[in-house]
């Protein structure tokens, strides 16, 4: 192939041209002027291109120039193709002789460097059919089916480029409208089938049809089914995890290669690999309920045959909706046991624990006391009740700690009633109205001197409470539980009691009180030396159901006992219990020359008194004694009334002494009266 150029130099003239092509720079080829010399600003160049060797492509040539200034020009570009084969010709997404429907689009792809000129003709063994020539096809070389009718088609396709290559062939179509025939589906299954069993599926159908395959309704789909004999299809399914499913419909499926499709219904199959299940709708399980309430179960199973269940050793039926009434049932637990089982003997079973209760929880209230009267702005209500217990007053909630509580509430002029519901887990409720009667002036009250109100979760004035002091010891059944306190201002020593229980840790508080308890109504008998309050445990746990044989150790100072002119048999320990004061079975222990000890036994732990009863002291001659200097009543910051006596005994040595004056003086005026007579005489 030649190559001819004309090269300008407006003022050099042109020495050297060359031409390479695409990127060979290395196979340069050198371009010679027509006139054999390179001499003048404008020469014409000529050059031969050997394309011997080139593939059919398309090609770049660079031609390059120098002038005799050793200038190199702009290269100059330009481009040239070579084709030596014919278009080519392929059928691009369909099988030639293959199947289709109506309307499938046949398209082709269609290459050449020069490609011309594309045509097509068609032709069919259609009895009537007018065939197509040399009709020419654009790109993108598509022909449509649509309203060709049932028939077989041969279409020619011819493609020829600019340089007079030219190239056909022709492919084979069918157009099938028409889906295949079914007459039949069958299955193996005689009744419900379950873990690992093997259904067995046959279809009746045109034969030769090679995509086969059924469906189980909602279970599994597009099965394959191979062809055993002509026109006899056969699949096999497996049951394989968890299925329950009930006249699940089984259908086969015939497409041919024009992927038309027919399907077919066969007979209902049942399935079961599961066990019912069983759960518990209502009470949730380990709940408290009362008698009567219905337990609601669910139990699930589309093949159930039979539920029953065991109430105290007796299997009794259970139908639908399976609820259980609890009509009749005394206080107690229940295990209930539940068994289900379905048509293929899978059994469930289950087990729900339910407590009857229908005893109202236990509610004591401390304060106020009924018919409480004020006339302060504010009252607390304080109290005990079981430590799972809900608790309100007046329908608003109230946060327990340990089973106790303390809450303020504001008082207006008149009569405030306060309604404190316990409610337990089963839903029993206690309920206790408190009246709290405010006046708009202070009005005379009674009693040992004790403030309004309750402090802490004992429900104790704060105020009220000069000192406390807790202990706390490890209880187990039948031991001997011994709490020691240590406090000098305390005047209890120790609290003791076996234990019916274990319990672990459980803590004994004393509060040392500056007067009587605000817990109680009325103060303690005689004269009182200390208001004590003694708690062991949580609300309602110390009581001869937990512990028996309670006693309390406490000790009394001398000086107090002298002082006040105290019976020393008359001390006592007393207890609040029941709104009233009870005195409780109180012995001498031990004394030394400071204190004496008493032990008394008790039922139970509440509010309590150290007090004794004064005695009368004949009057003496008032210079016979010294006179004592007032003594405090107890080694502590508990203020308490002491009184100084014109005459103080001293103890149980200054009154025999004090008889022993009291007979001699008798004596020495009898004797005196006596002389006086003899005198007279």
């Amino acid at each position: 192939m030649t190559i001819n150029a004309t090269i300008n130099d407006a003022r050099h003239n042109i020495s050297y041209a060359d031409f390479y092509i695409d990127a060979d720079t290395a196979n340069a080829t050198l371009l010679t002027a027509i006139d054999s010399n390179f001499n003048e600003t404008s020469e014409n160049v000529t050059g031969s291109i050997d394309i011997t060797n080139l593939s059919d492509g398309i090609y770049t040539i660079t031609i390059r120039t120098n002038n005799n200034l050793d200038i190199w020009n702009n290269q100059t570009k330009t481009s040239f193709t070579i084709d030596t084969t014919a278009p080519h010709i392929t059928l691009h997404s369909l099988d030639n002789d293959s199947a289709i429907q109506n309307g499938t689009i046949i398209d082709f792809t269609i290459t050449d460097l020069s490609l011309a000129n594309v045509s097509y003709s068609i032709n069919s063994t259609q009895q009537g059919y007018s065939n197509i020539t040399n009709v020419t096809l654009p790109h993108p070389y598509e022909i449509n089916t649509t309203d060709w009718n049932e028939s077989t088609y041969v279409i020619r396709i011819w493609a020829n480029d600019s340089l007079g290559h030219e190239n056909s062939t022709h492919y084979r179509f069918t157009i099938d409208d028409t889906p295949p025939k079914i007459t039949g589906v069958f299955h193996n299954a005689s009744g419900i089938l379950d873990q690992g069993d093997i259904l067995g599926i046959n279809m009746v159908g045109d034969p030769g049809i090679s995509n086969a395959t059924f469906n189980v309704n909602g279970l599994v789909y597009d099965q394959p089914m191979d062809e055993i004999a002509s026109g006899n299809y056969s699949g096999n399914y497996t049951v394989d995890g968890i299925i329950e499913i009930k006249d699940a419909i089984v259908t086969g499926h015939l497409t041919d290669e024009a992927g038309n499709i027919n399907s077919s219904d066969g007979p209902t199959i049942n399935i079961d690999t599961n066990k019912p299940r069983i759960s518990l709708l209502s009470p949730a399980n380990n709940s408290h309920i009362q008698n009567g309430t219905m337990i609601n179960l669910t139990i699930t199973d589309i093949f159930l045959v039979n539920v029953i269940y065991n109430y105290y050793g007796t299997d009794l039926p259970l139908l639908s909706p399976f609820d259980i009434n609890s009509t009749g049932w005394n206080e107690g637990q229940y295990d209930i046991t539940i068994w289900a089982n379905d048509s293929l003997n899978h059994i469930s079973s289950a087990i729900y624990n339910i407590t009857i209760d229908d005893t109202a929880p236990n509610l004591t209230i401390i304060s106020p006391t009924s018919g409480y009267k004020t006339t302060i702005s504010t009252v607390n209500i304080s109290g005990m009740t079981d430590e799972d217990a809900k608790l309100t007053i007046n329908n608003e909630s109230v946060t327990l700690i340990n089973g106790s509580f303390s809450e303020y509430r504001s008082l207006v002029n008149g009569e405030n009633n306060f309604i404190i519901n316990a409610t337990d887990q089963a839903g029993n409720i206690n309920s206790i109205l408190r009246t709290v009667t405010k006046y708009t002036t202070a009005s005379k009250t009674s009693g040992g001197g004790g403030g309004g109100g309750g402090g802490g979760t004992s429900g104790e004035d704060f105020y009220n409470i000069a000192e406390t002091e807790t202990r706390r010891v490890s209880i187990f059944k039948g031991e001997n539980v011994s709490y020691s306190f240590e406090n000098t201002q305390n005047p209890i020593l120790n609290i003791k009691f076996t234990s019916k229980v274990s319990a672990g840790k459980v803590a004994s508080k004393i509060e040392l009180l500056r007067n009587t308890s605000t817990m109680v109504d009325t103060p303690p008998p005689g004269k009182v030396y200390q208001n004590i309050n003694i708690w062991v445990g949580n609300y309602g746990w110390a009581t001869e159901k937990n512990i028996k044989d309670m006693t309390i150790s406490f000790t009394v100072p001398l000086d107090w006992i002298n002082s006040n002119n105290i019976d020393q048999g008359s001390i006592a320990l007393f207890r609040y219990n029941d709104d009233s004061w009870e005195q409780l079975p109180t012995s001498l222990t031990t004394r030394n020359e400071n204190s004496i000890t008493f032990t008394s036994s008790t039922p139970g732990f509440s509010p309590f008194a150290i007090s004794g009863e004064t005695v009368f002291t004949p009057a003496v001659i008032p210079t016979a004694y010294h006179t004592p200097a007032p003594v405090a009543t107890h080694s502590s910051n508990i203020t308490s009334s002491s009184q100084t006596n014109e005459i103080e005994p001293g103890g149980k040595a200054g009154t025999i002494m004090l008889w022993v004056l009291f007979i001699i003086v008798i004596i020495a005026v009898t004797v005196i009266i006596y002389w006086k007579k003899d005198e007279i005489l």
